[in-house]
């Protein structure tokens, strides 16, 4: 595969990485806070299936996201930064659906921690073939109006995340989804703490090669 950097969009707000592959199907894979973008476009490149079937984009913020939350009763400035950043992104996916002759409706979005969080925003608020969230969630869970698509969802989460912990932050967004009657599938692991690894991944190809 051929790499690409692109640091032109939105004003150098944001690098992107770009590795060209089948343009019928692409991933764009959000990063998470102070995660290197080569440590989630190597675990994804690193399954033969993804890496021979998608196109992948590798988006992370200079700075953040959003600001960091306190807690699910103080994050208002995290929701305005979220809704910010959204938009940019909206706007950036719209270029390269448009600059790389992208098929819209081979989309899929996935994220790790606040990158999940990025990608679970535009997929609730677009229409996009599948969302895939490694140890994220939903901040704002009463924002979640009921489903108008099938499309599917997989939230892989550790029951021992210190971040964005089971009982405050996975159930909610999990029982919500449900509740709004998403298609959503849940790999759910008791160790394994913030993080992604290979063994995910194993788990995304086995989903995506289902949908």
């Amino acid at each position: 595969m051929i790499q690409m950097i692109l640091n032109a969009y939105l004003d150098n707000v944001y690098l992107t990485i770009k590795f060209i592959g089948n343009p019928e199907k692409s991933i764009f894979l959000f990063v998470g806070r102070n995660q290197s973008s080569q440590e989630l476009l190597s675990l994804y490149q690193g399954n033969e299936f993804i890496k021979n079937t998608y196109r992948l984009y590798v988006l992370s913020p200079e700075k953040e996201w959003y600001p960091k939350p306190h807690g699910i009763t103080n994050q208002k400035s995290a929701l305005k930064g979220l809704e910010r950043t959204s938009l940019q992104m909206q706007s950036l996916i719209r270029e390269l659906v448009t600059t790389d002759n992208l098929n819209t409706n081979q989309i899929i979005l996935s994220g790790f921690s606040a990158g999940a969080v990025v990608a679970f925003d535009l997929f609730l608020n677009g229409k996009y073939k599948s969302m895939i969230s490694h140890n994220g969630t939903i901040l704002d869970v009463q924002s979640i109006k009921p489903s108008k698509s099938l499309s599917p969802i997989l939230m892989i989460h550790n029951r021992d995340d210190e971040i964005f912990t089971w009982e405050e932050r996975y159930l909610p967004a999990k029982n919500t989804l449900l509740k709004q009657e998403y298609n959503l599938s849940a790999i759910e692991k008791f160790n394994g703490g913030h993080s992604v690894s290979k063994e995910d991944i194993d788990y995304v190809s086995v989903f995506l090669n289902q949908i």
